[in-house]
């Protein structure tokens, strides 16, 4: 159940990234609330988690599939010209 919070923190992690942009520094408000639930939702999984994963381990985990998701993103965005749901190209 330990490692199902922790995936959930990387989910989170990965939407409040994927939609900084979208906030034209915290202007637009949808985009902003978007942030804010995600990084709170990965804050929150991430210190359940750690429960029983080691600090170090749910970090290195959280941080690595985290940057992976985040760059599959946006090589899927640039190589193939889709706009994602924020409207960045």
């Amino acid at each position: 159940m330990h490692y199902f919070y922790l995936a959930l923190a990387i989910l989170g992690e990965v939407i409040g990234t994927s939609f900084l942009k979208a906030t034209e520094d915290f202007t637009k408000l949808w985009p902003s609330l978007i942030v804010l639930l995600g990084y709170g939702a990965a804050f929150y999984f991430l210190t359940l988690s750690l429960k029983v994963i080691p600090v170090g381990i749910a970090y290195a985990t959280w941080s690595g599939i985290g940057i992976v998701l985040e760059q599959y993103r946006e090589r899927r965005v640039h190589c193939f010209g889709n706009y994602d749901s924020m409207g960045n190209s």
